[in-house]
């Protein structure tokens, strides 16, 4: 089969006319990932809309997409005009996964939760025209032997940050508003160390992004990747939680290993909203000392903030 694997833009469908970004921040490594599930036989080609357009005439025996909450809408209409061609679709992802009934009034099936596992069967189904409404596991995938992203299908000069790399999944914290403990579990998965190495070699030149939603979950892991990414000589860039606090001996090995930036959840600055919104362990009053702690170590901090909250 031809499958063409798709990840809308999340600028709005009214906003026209519409231009593709010159260079985007980073691409969808989530689809990079489908893309490697596929089995062999097939061949497979990605378009991301933040930095190309969906050609008129698109032509495929199947359709992948991908999409967030802020790119759903996008990803509905792209849908239901490739469906109205003839062409099959599959959505995946973190939006239709919470929300699956929603997305299969524009699919033909729904893939939720994690690829691996899922993937190679919907390809399976659809060569032979069984496709079935949803596919779902019963059990959260293991992170070994997965393969390498097909990084060979994007063109990295059109990202700011083309070298994406996942190391863990999962989080063991349940806040109110987030997302991943329900698509990713309240677990903390980790993969091989030895294969992230090999991954990161295999890499072209240039800094990386660590998509983890915290590179400091697990001290005892983060201090064996730390030792590795160290060995690489890159810089990087990351996610990280408060907890780090405990730790902060594991701040410093990370600005060692290369971290110059890390984004972390400060949420607010009122404690009231932290607990209403069950984000335990932050504390607002520790900001400061939180933001020097990584300004010493010689790493930047991207905070993140929600506004509207009871509270405020």
């Amino acid at each position: 089969m031809d499958i063409v694997l798709i990840a809308p833009r999340h600028q709005g469908v009214e906003t026209l006319p519409y231009r593709p970004q010159q260079r985007a921040l980073f691409p969808p490594l989530s689809l990079l990932t489908v893309a490697a599930l596929t089995p062999p036989g097939h061949r497979v080609s990605l378009i991301d809309e933040g930095v190309e357009p969906i050609p008129e005439d698109l032509e495929a025996d199947l359709v992948g997409i991908t999409a967030t909450t802020a790119a759903a809408p996008r990803a509905y209409e792209i849908s239901d005009r490739l469906r109205a061609k003839g062409i099959p679709t599959v959505i995946g992802g973190i939006h239709a996964s919470t929300l699956p009934d929603e997305a299969a009034k524009h699919a033909d099936a729904v893939v939720i939760g994690e690829a691996e596992g899922l993937w190679p069967q919907v390809v399976k189904d659809a060569s032979l025209g069984q496709l079935r409404k949803q596919y779902q596991s019963d059990q959260l995938p293991s992170l070994e032997a997965l393969p390498p992203p097909r990084r060979d299908l994007i063109n990295p000069r059109k990202y700011i940050l083309p070298n994406t790399l996942q190391t863990t999944r999962g989080c063991p914290f349940a806040c109110e508003y987030c997302s991943v403990t329900v698509f990713f579990g309240n677990t903390y998965r980790m993969r091989p160390v030895p294969e992230i190495l090999a991954e990161v070699k295999a890499m072209p030149r240039g800094p990386l992004l660590l998509v983890d939603d915290n590179i400091m979950g697990r001290p005892s892991y983060a201090r064996e990747l730390f030792a590795v990414l160290r060995e690489t000589g890159r810089r990087w860039i990351g996610q990280a939680s408060m907890t780090m606090m405990k730790t902060p001996e594991l701040i410093k090995e990370a600005a060692r290993a290369g971290c110059v930036a890390l984004f972390v959840g400060l949420e607010t600055l009122s404690q009231r909203n932290l607990e209403a919104m069950g984000k335990s362990i932050n504390v607002a009053t520790r900001y400061r000392e939180l933001v020097n702690c990584l300004h010493d170590a010689g790493i930047g901090i991207v905070g993140s903030f929600m506004f509207g909250l009871d509270d405020d």
